[in-house]
């Protein structure tokens, strides 16, 4: 008699939301909608996964709604916030939980099925914001790309009421 023991397999989607600049993600690369990506994998990794993950760089709203829309996901990892989630929040038959963006944070993230709709959750990141300090030089960097007067310069189009900065030299 034997006995066959199998892994079970995750599936991992990852989207991001539109207000992501394409020139951030290279040449010739472009970020599809997250609902046309989803719709576009998930059906297949249903089929050869157990579990599917989704990643998502999105804000609590859009999460929220791709967990109603999507309900096929089983857990929604989401990063455009700015507080980790202590807690798993159910929405329609996903779980999502937030995680806070722009590496600001590191640590450890175990979250395991323990048996239907019950979950195992350990959520252990420390915010490195508050704790290690921005260099200066990029500071002042982030400073000066934050005024609206040498947007310009970075190649950014000024907002509407705002003039563009000519170099002197």
């Amino acid at each position: 008699m034997s006995h066959e023991i199998r892994t079970p397999m995750n599936g991992i989607i990852g989207v991001a939301d539109d207000g992501v600049p394409s020139e951030s993600i290279g040449d010739g690369l472009k970020i599809a909608p997250a609902t046309d990506a989803i719709s576009k994998y998930l059906p297949e990794l249903r089929k050869k996964s157990d579990f599917i993950v989704l990643l998502a760089f999105a804000d609590k709203p859009a999460m929220a709604e791709l967990a109603r829309q999507f309900f096929e996901v089983d857990l929604i990892v989401g990063g455009k916030v700015q507080q980790a989630s202590n807690e798993l929040i159910r929405e329609n038959q996903s779980v999502i939980v937030y995680n806070t963006d722009k590496g600001k944070s590191v640590g450890q993230l175990d979250i395991l099925p323990v048996s239907e709709g019950d979950w195992s959750y350990t959520n252990d990141f420390t915010l490195l914001a508050e704790s290690m300090k921005m260099d200066t030089r990029v500071a002042a960097l982030v400073e000066e790309r934050r005024d609206p007067q040498t947007r310009g310069l970075f190649g950014v189009a000024p907002t509407s009421g705002q003039q563009q900065r000519r170099d002197p030299l």
